[in-house]
Formats: C-alpha cells, sequence, structure tokens
C-alpha cells in the first residue's frame, strides 16, 4: 500500500525576463508547514541571498543566524529587527536551496524558519523568525543586493500536511 503524499505543490513561478521580485499570494490555509525551493542566479555580479517577506510586512519583526563556507573560509553572523529574513544564496551563477516555515497557519505561534542552500562556491544554512503571530497568506520573495532575479529562475512553494 503506498505512503499517502505529504508535500503538494502549490504554485510554481519561472522567470522568462529580469525580476525584482516574486509574490506568492493567497496561500492556502490547509497545510501544516510550507516549503520554498528556489533555483536560479541573480542578476547581480556576486550575487546575493534570498530575503523574504511575509503578508506585506516591511518592518523590523525579522530576524535569522546564519554559516557558510565557501573553498576558502566560513563565517557566522546574526541579525535582529531587520526587514525581512535572509535565506538561500544565487549568484550570476545557478544557486539552488530551500526553505521550510514551520507552522505557518498557527495563529498562536510566531513563524520559525529553517533554509539550505548553496551557489558558486558557497554553502549557506540559516535559520530565522518572523515574529508575528499571524498566518502566513502571502510571500514575497526579492534579492537583498542588486537588481534581481534572472531569467530563468525558478521558485516553487509546497505544502506539507502532517504525516
Amino acid at each position: 500500500m503506498p505512503l499517502p503524499s505529504t508535500m503538494t505543490p502549490i504554485a510554481t513561478v519561472t522567470l522568462s525576463a529580469n525580476a525584482s521580485a516574486i509574490t506568492f499570494s493567497s496561500i492556502p490555509q490547509g497545510y501544516t508547514d510550507l516549503m520554498l525551493t528556489t533555483y536560479g542566479a541573480s542578476q547581480a555580479t556576486g550575487g546575493g541571498s534570498v530575503v523574504l517577506k511575509f503578508n506585506g510586512d516591511t518592518g523590523n519583526n525579522y530576524s535569522y543566524l546564519y554559516m557558510f563556507g565557501t573553498g576558502s573560509g566560513t563565517g557566522t553572523g546574526a541579525f535582529a529587527n531587520v526587514g525581512g529574513c535572509l535565506v538561500n544564496r544565487h549568484n550570476t551563477v545557478d544557486g539552488a536551496g530551500w526553505t521550510a516555515i514551520s507552522n505557518y497557519s498557527n495563529t498562536s505561534v510566531t513563524k520559525a524558519l529553517l533554509s539550505r542552500g548553496s551557489g558558486n562556491n558557497i554553502a549557506i544554512t540559516l535559520t530565522g523568525r518572523w515574529r508575528s503571530t499571524a498566518a502566513i497568506t502571502s510571500i514575497a520573495c526579492s534579492m537583498e543586493s542588486g537588481p534581481g532575479f534572472a531569467p530563468g529562475f525558478t521558485a516553487t512553494l509546497y505544502g506539507i500536511k502532517a504525516a
């Protein structure tokens, strides 16, 4: 007997031209968690990380910790009270990553994120938090530096049901 699928694609965006942002709106509330996958390149030389903002919140209500490794070194950092949560790293060559968003529809808890990604000789792991108990109904993705995402960049949002 096959096991039931617990991960369902909600929406996929594949860019045909340069774009400064990708937004997922009207996110259904029938799942336990969300998973966002990204693959592709940034427009900027040197690239940057994807920044997530939820429900149009542009206030300093986000915080995150990161660690990274390259072919020549490692690093860590922490940021609190910032205007978005950094997740996957993308450079002018293809990068890939995923971000899990726990309890996105639970209005009793703030929202926690875990992200892993790699691109152009860098691997990065991040944990983050949106300090709101609101259910997430939209996710705006932008690039931390540079003009944005290059053609072919793909982002897919999945809903995850408890097994």
